[in-house]
């Protein structure tokens, strides 16, 4: 298993029998500073190939409207490039701004990991 850890980031690959889905932990609130670690983290995920991105939000509590931007552009930068992000764990507040998102992105959200991951599995489509 391949983890790296980059300041409040905590980025972990999934067993191959979940199909090179890769874990990223947010471990703070998303705000200027955390949410460039996040796009960083997410790019350096596309050039090794990884096209799966589940992001575990259990520790975010508030996402400020500069994040909320950010995350925008990330979600159709991924979107175009042909990556699915999940997300899981959210608090409701989040999951407010996040589907305030779904007018323009889809943002796809699940319970917990298990089902992001099931999902996938289930799924007909994989890159």
């Amino acid at each position: 298993t391949k983890e790296a850890l980059i300041s409040n980031l905590d980025i972990s690959e999934i067993p191959e029998q979940h199909y090179d889905i890769s874990l990223i932990n947010v471990n703070s609130n998303l705000d200027e500073d955390s949410i460039h670690k996040l796009n960083q983290v997410i790019k350096s995920l596309l050039e090794e190939r990884r096209y799966k991105i589940i992001v575990d939000m259990s520790q975010v509590n508030y996402i400020n409207s500069y994040a909320i931007r950010i995350l925008t552009k990330i979600l159709k930068d991924a979107t175009k490039a042909g990556v699915e992000i999940r997300f899981f764990g959210i608090s409701e507040y989040v999951k407010d701004i996040l589907e305030l998102l779904n007018i323009s992105m889809p943002v796809t959200i699940f319970k917990s990991k298990e089902e992001a991951i099931s999902d996938w599995m289930g799924s007909s489509s994989s890159v």
